[in-house]
């Protein structure tokens, strides 16, 4: 083989090798995918009919994820929980023990959606959120209770402060500390309950948790808030950067649709877990409620015995005297009044308290009413049973009673209208006539009720000749000085003139005043006649 062939031969097998060394890890790469190859790619739409399934990362933070009753729930969740009802999702939960463990989560794709995530600019580079506002978080710096040497920033100088590491309410502390030259020494937790711990125990100074929990670290690590409050922060819904676009979508669309709607879940959910609640305000129905609400009930009952016992002694009670109709009477109030509270009772928990218990009206009403409203009902069913009682053991008197006062008013009205003398009663200074019997037709030719209508009608019937006289008599009356009997003439209202003869009697009030005369007026016109009519002696 000549040079030239030799020459061309080693120009091949050079040329051979280098595009063996370019292409083949390509091909071996294309044949074989790494678990970042496998994982770059955006997931497959569901076929159409299929659910879409969504792996969700969960994590601590009250109140938008926590666990209850070894269950997950939180505002976030719940919200989700009520879209994929709607849309089909399904929803698998993968539990997290901190925030950077959901988050590196989403960026290696095992799971697909997080949750209470404040969309900082650093995680938007790799993450896509929601874009509707639904919550905010307001970073507090949380210390022992008994603990009062924290409550400015200048106050964490080399103090101990933990905080969740990845967290945005943890950057804008170190932020803060930076710019007003404080120098706090930071420990980062991976979840609040890990915090609250090392807290409680003295392993940090301080915490800094969100607004909503303290009513949780007071109660499990005796924990209370400082005067060190940071600006709010919203947390959002998160996917992978380019993955579950439609998801992001979603979610946007039905928080702006339940935001303006009053009752729907997201304002239901909102009161319920994100009203702020203050350490001063207080439980419904807690225990002292519900001992002062016994003791109020005692307290009627024990009123209620011994207002019986002081009419039991004062009045007596005829036995024979109770009808079925008193007991149907009796009966009837005590249902009537129960039932009106029961429902009442019923209808106002519902409207108010409803957001926290989630029951339809039947339920609050009868299959299903919590303890606190059944035991007030119970009080009020017996209390009513107790008035009852007496009711039932009284009424009899009552209309005994009823029933004399009845016949002696029949008796002093016949004995009035049978009386030949008019009888009144006036009242001073006015004059108005109160009671005037039927005799005043006979007398005067005017009716009783003439005589309300008119007050001080006597004086327009007063003579001519007798009308000064009658008015030194109203003086004496108003000033107290009426003379016991008196007689003067009166034209009647035919114009025909009587002799009257008044007897009155004044009545005083507490100052001393007069304030009614009661009289008896009779015609002595006859008797006047007879006496002029009669032979004066010589």
């Amino acid at each position: 083989m000549n040079r030239g062939a030799r020459c061309l031969s080693l120009v091949a097998v050079v040329s051979f090798a280098v595009l063996t060394a370019l292409f083949l890890p390509g091909l071996a790469s294309a044949a074989h995918p790494t678990p970042e190859a496998a994982v770059s790619a955006p997931p497959p739409t569901p076929p159409a009919g299929q659910r879409l399934s969504l792996r969700v990362g969960i994590y601590n933070l009250y109140p938008i994820i926590y666990e209850k009753n070894n269950l997950p729930t939180g505002f976030h969740l719940e919200l989700l929980k009520e879209m994929a009802d709607r849309e089909g999702w399904k929803l698998e939960y993968r539990f997290s023990d901190s925030l950077k463990n959901v988050l590196d989560s989403l960026e290696d794709g095992s799971i697909d959606l997080g949750m209470g995530i404040v969309p900082s600019p650093q995680e938007r580079e790799r993450l896509d959120f929601t874009r509707e506002k639904n919550a905010v978080l307001t970073g507090q710096i949380f210390v022992v209770a008994d603990r009062d040497d924290i409550q400015a920033m200048a106050d964490l100088n080399d103090k101990t402060v933990a905080y969740i590491t990845k967290g945005e309410l943890g950057a804008e502390l170190v932020r803060t500390s930076e710019a007003l030259k404080v120098k706090p020494i930071f420990k980062e937790v991976n979840s609040c309950d890990e915090m609250g711990q090392a807290v409680a125990t003295g392993a940090v100074d301080a915490g800094l948790f969100n607004t909503f929990q303290t009513q949780r670290l007071q109660k499990l690590y005796d924990l209370k808030p400082t005067a060190i409050v940071f600006p709010p922060v919203e947390v959002q819904y998160a996917v992978r950067k380019g993955w579950h676009h439609e998801v992001i979508t979603t979610i946007d669309r039905y928080l702006h649709d339940w935001k303006l709607k009053n009752h729907s879940a997201y304002h239901l959910l909102e009161h319920k877990l994100l009203r702020q609640v203050t350490p001063e305000e207080k439980q419904k129905w807690s225990d002292r409620q519900i001992v002062i609400a016994i003791g109020i009930c005692l307290l009627i009952i024990t009123v209620a015995v011994m207002l019986g016992n002081v009419m039991h002694d004062e009045i007596s009670r005829p036995a024979d005297r109770i009808t079925k109709g008193h007991g149907r009477s009796i009966f009837m109030f005590v249902v009537l009044v129960s039932a009106s509270f029961w429902i009442l009772d019923s209808l106002v928990a519902w409207t108010l308290f409803n957001s926290d218990q989630q029951m339809n009206l039947l339920q609050w009403t009868i299959t299903n009413v919590p303890a606190e409203n059944l035991y007030v009902r119970g009080m009020i069913v017996f209390l009513c049973c107790v008035v009852g009682i007496y009711l039932y053991r009284y009424l009899a008197r009552y209309d005994q009673l009823i029933n004399i006062l009845v016949r002696s008013v029949g008796r002093f009205e016949q004995l009035t209208d049978n009386a030949r003398d008019m009888i009144f009663r006036m009242s001073l200074p006015k004059g108005e006539y109160e009671f005037v019997s039927k005799a005043s037709s006979e007398i005067f030719g005017y009716s009783p009720d003439e005589f309300y209508k008119r007050p001080l009608l006597i004086r327009d019937m007063v003579h001519r000749d007798w009308r000064v006289y009658f008015s030194k008599l109203w003086e004496d009356a108003l000033s107290g000085k009426a003379a016991p009997y008196c007689e003067f003439q009166v034209i009647d209202k035919a114009g025909r003139p009587h002799w009257i003869n008044q007897r009155q009697t004044l009545y005083f009030n507490d100052q001393g005043r007069p304030y009614a005369i009661e009289g008896i007026i009779t015609d002595v016109t006859e008797q006047r006649r007879a006496q002029s009519a009669a032979p004066q002696p010589a």
